[in-house]
């Protein structure tokens, strides 16, 4: 039967890793005492004879983000302080990605010179910053490429890198979906600078923005698309490479309950789904705007419990 490893849970599976000290009550901790994980990532793609082949981050309630291997459980690195706010996502840059330029670990520099690394991760926060952090540096304490968004009170509730890493898109509690430009130049960190925001897809809270790159039907083309999904029931797909909002609207998913979570599917990324708030799930043919099956209705959360009783998780 297989086996599934675990990283010292202390409560439930989404609960908590065990601490050893009393977290005080300050304002701003919404936690009771336990170190909460808020998000998890794992590297884009295997790296042989990388330490981070094996690794696995946590966003955890106390604000850090730390570093577990996987073979051993071991917590290997952790970053404390990373914001002033909760995380709401964390996410490792693909492999090709090379923004830094300079590689601390090899010397090189300039395009290529990060291929055999994965070190960078990118968090959002409510306290509405977004930040890049280089696991390679000594003071990984301290952003490598700080990001803000424009609005007063304008929390990141969402991040996705689109384009090898090189276009960031976030979901905030404005109902607007921002874009920061992490693109290299030789000699100089990305500027991260915003370039702009999508205003009119949502009008409520935009809960999750996901970049994924398709084969376009008929021919070998590949292009960029972004999902976003709202509390106002909406899943949107946008193509981001047109020059206006409208412009790069694509397809609009009427699912008709708050959103929490939303990706793609299929040979071909055709397909999309939804999960929502009430644990169910529906999925769509996105570029016709048709609803494919509501998955489970609402015994979604028993189905996939039973499903991995049976595969034989132990």
């Amino acid at each position: 039967s297989k086996t599934m490893k675990t990283i010292t849970p202390q409560r439930t599976v989404v609960a908590a890793f065990s601490t050893s000290q009393n977290i005080p009550q300050q304002s701003g901790f919404e936690y009771d005492s336990g170190e909460y994980i808020l998000s998890i990532a794992s590297p884009t793609s295997s790296l042989p004879q990388h330490h981070l082949s094996t690794c696995v981050a946590a966003a955890l309630s106390n604000r850090s983000i730390v570093l577990y291997d996987t073979n051993s459980g071991q917590v290997t690195q952790r970053i404390d302080g990373v914001h002033d706010g909760p995380i709401s996502e964390i996410h490792f840059f693909p492999w090709e990605y090379y923004g830094l330029g300079n590689d601390t670990i090899s010397g090189n520099d300039g395009p290529g010179a990060n291929n055999n690394h994965t070190p960078l991760i990118i968090s959002a926060s409510q306290d509405g910053t977004i930040k890049v952090f280089d696991i390679r540096s000594n003071r990984t304490s301290q952003a490598a490429i700080p990001m803000r968004l424009n609005l007063a009170k304008e929390q990141a509730l969402s991040v996705s890198l689109g384009y090898g890493g090189t276009l960031a898109a976030v979901g905030t509690n404005k109902a607007r979906i921002s874009f920061f430009d992490l693109r290299y130049a030789s000699g100089h960190n990305p500027s991260g600078n915003l370039m702009g925001s999508y205003v009119d897809s949502h009008t409520e809270e935009v809960t999750q923005v996901r970049f994924q790159t398709i084969q376009q039907p008929g021919n070998h083309v590949k292009k960029t698309v972004l999902a976003t999904a709202s509390e106002d029931g909406l899943l949107t797909i946008h193509d981001p490479s047109q020059p206006s909002e409208e412009a790069a609207l694509l397809s609009v998913l009427n699912v008709g309950i708050p959103l929490r979570s939303v990706g793609f599917f299929g040979p071909a990324c055709e397909g999309a789904y939804a999960l929502t708030g009430n644990e169910t799930m529906s999925v769509w043919h996105w570029d016709s705007a048709q609803k494919v099956s509501d998955v489970g209705g609402y015994g979604l959360r028993g189905m996939l419990s039973d499903v991995v009783g049976n595969a034989g998780w132990k």
